[in-house]
């Protein structure tokens, strides 16, 4: 079928299906991701190192987390909401249960000191490891 006829007949325009059929656009539609594929990784390894020791992970704190990262990175400008977090989640399904998992109201109302302490300890290992001093470490 032409694009003519299938612009026709789907009542759409000619020129965007005669592109695509031509191959003009190469490039996947819309903006690019705001982390790449490397450091969405290591956001999920926070997020499941989170999780491991049992940190309460809510709807808001991978927000938090991950605007904490940008920050280090120098991203002063990026938008962290709630659509962002659906595409989050959706990108990677093994910390869309985890998270679930983790998200236990009566061990998060038990933190203890020794809780506080191993969270102290994750985020000096990863100040250690330069992952919060060197963006590109990311």
């Amino acid at each position: 079928m032409s694009t003519r006829m299938a612009a026709e007949k789907y009542d759409v325009p000619q020129r965007p299906l005669y592109n695509k059929a031509k191959r003009k656009h190469p490039k996947k539609a819309g903006r690019p991701n705001t982390f790449s594929l490397e450091e969405e990784t290591e956001i999920c390894e926070i997020l499941i190192r989170c999780s491991k020791i049992e940190v309460p992970l809510g709807k808001r704190t991978p927000i938090k987390i991950v605007k904490a990262v940008a920050l280090a990175k120098g991203m002063n400008g990026a938008k962290f909401a709630d659509r962002w977090h659906r595409n989050f989640l959706r990108r990677n399904r093994e910390i869309s249960l985890r998270m679930l998992s983790a998200l236990n109201f009566k061990k998060s109302r038990e933190w203890t000191a020794a809780r506080y302490e191993e969270w102290i300890s994750l985020l000096q290992k990863l100040k250690d490891d330069a992952f919060l001093d060197n963006p590109d470490g990311i």
